[in-house]
């Protein structure tokens, strides 16, 4: 329900820069396409030819594109694809951490439970609130798409050394999780105090009612308009 509400697009705010639209709806749907993608291969009952697995495989690109070059077209507003961005990024890596938890004493070392999901979805809603507040530029939303999966993958290749060298310790299923979980959730936080508004700024200006943000743009209002 969160997700869906989030994902309805409007009309894009007056001031929104050029290329938002096209970075938020291209992530956004490149990630509902690997959703779909691996919906596809784990519940098709038998495996498809080479030719259908290949296109299912590319199915995040092709949405990517095909979502990006709409919402640049019709102008929309960048605020729901950057919230539902914002739900991915940060859910995945307190879900993570979640799982490695709930599973601590089974063999993999990561089980779905209690702890997966509810850091999840409280992941899921700050994520989504910050990704459609915070985010104001397409160098934002750059950075909020890259960097939580570099970090993931920083995470995950620091796994695979210490695994090399320890593969008597922890199972491997839950340190990877909580490996590439830490990277990512590092990422994440790293892209979103980056894209906060006001940011160099004093905390007393970030704060105050009467000082507005319009992109590069401070602008004091006491008693009125200046």
């Amino acid at each position: 329900m969160l997700v869906t509400a989030i994902a309805l697009p409007t009309v894009a705010r007056a001031d929104q820069p050029k290329g938002l639209a096209a970075a938020s709806y291209g992530i956004a749907g490149a990630e509902l396409g690997l959703v779909g993608a691996i919906a596809i291969h784990e519940l098709t009952p038998s495996t498809p030819g080479k030719g259908v697995g290949l296109a299912v495989n590319f199915l995040p690109v092709v949405v990517g594109i095909g979502t990006g070059v709409m919402g640049e077209t019709l102008d929309l507003d960048a605020r729901p694809p950057l919230g539902m961005h914002g739900a991915v990024i940060g859910a995945l890596p307190l879900m993570a951490f979640g799982a490695a938890f709930d599973g601590r004493d089974a063999t993999s070392g990561a089980r779905f439970g209690v702890a997966s999901v509810t850091l999840g979805v409280l992941g899921a809603a700050g994520g989504a609130y910050l990704g459609a507040t915070r985010i104001e530029t397409t160098t934002e939303a750059v950075a909020t798409i890259v960097a939580p999966f570099v970090g993931a993958f920083g995470g995950a290749l620091t796994f695979a050394v210490v695994h090399f060298f320890d593969d008597e310790g922890p199972s491997s299923t839950g340190r990877l999780l909580r490996y590439a979980g830490a990277g990512m959730l590092l990422g994440t936080v790293g892209s979103m105090i980056y894209a906060f508004p006001d940011r160099g700024e004093s905390s007393s200006m970030m704060a105050s009612p009467l000082v507005t943000r319009t992109h590069d743009t401070t602008v004091l209002s006491v008693g009125g308009v200046f």
